[in-house]
């Protein structure tokens, strides 16, 4: 796709751009807004980069931030099609689109946003693997709330992947965002996970822990934590816990 921009039809390539957005089966993604928008501006000589003058450098200045503002312009004349099309798209097609349009969202009005968050959820069996695992652990956001429960259960119900891998990463990602939406349920997979484990579990993990009673040591509460979870005494369990060693007796 990126070859497009040395190509001395680009206004030809924008046109086929364009219409395929309107193809049942074909996905617009991320990418390829941003390459059709990239195409146009660049295609068009008013919105060449100025030369910089030393003398005058608050032209150069000016320049960027409209450049920025028109990018956005034409980003979101593309993505006004993009939604019109959407009904049309079947299968994987339109889950990614779906996908494209909720990472576009600050372009989209509110109501809008919102009906593209509740497609995004409902096209989830569609979505390949890598994006589901991309939205659990970089883009909860996109997605997040309590209609997220069921998928992000069933996410976690499936064996459990070798340790420090990417998979991995996303299970803990996916418990972690369990917990945020049911405490007692995340805290329980929580548990579990270490036990069978046998290691650490990540940081952002401290949250899960029940808070420590009034009054109670770090290294008697550490304790405590090393046993319900059958965990090796070996662990660093003031960085499990977001505590600091000045904690110990």
């Amino acid at each position: 796709m990126f070859g497009l921009f040395g190509s001395p039809y680009r206004a030809d390539a924008i046109a086929a751009m364009q219409r395929e957005i309107n193809n049942p089966d074909h996905p617009i993604t991320q990418d390829f807004l941003h390459t059709l928008t990239k195409l146009q501006i660049n295609a068009d000589t008013l919105w060449d980069p100025p030369a910089y003058d030393s003398e005058h450098p608050e032209v150069s200045q000016d320049y960027w931030p409209k450049r920025q503002t028109h990018e956005r312009e034409l980003m979101q004349a593309s993505i006004a099609p993009t939604v019109a099309a959407l009904p049309q798209k079947t299968g994987r097609a339109h889950a990614l689109t779906v996908q494209a349009l909720a990472e576009s969202s600050d372009l989209l009005d509110v109501s809008t946003a919102a009906q593209i968050r509740k497609q995004l959820i409902a096209a989830w069996g569609d979505l390949p693997e890598k994006t589901k695992q991309e939205l659990i652990q970089y883009r909860w956001p996109l997605i997040a709330g309590p209609d997220m429960l069921s998928i992000l259960r069933d996410f976690v119900s499936r064996p459990a992947p070798l340790f420090r891998t990417m998979d991995a990463m996303a299970r803990d990602a996916a418990i972690q965002h369990i917990y945020e939406l049911s405490a007692g349920e995340g805290r329980s997979l929580f548990f579990a996970t270490c036990a069978t484990r046998g290691h650490s579990p990540p940081f952002r993990w401290s949250n899960c822990y029940p808070p420590m009673s009034s009054g109670q040591s770090f290294r008697k509460r550490s304790q405590e934590l090393r046993r319900a979870t059958l965990v090796s005494s070996t662990i660093t369990w003031s960085n499990c816990m977001g505590t600091h060693r000045r904690w110990l007796e």
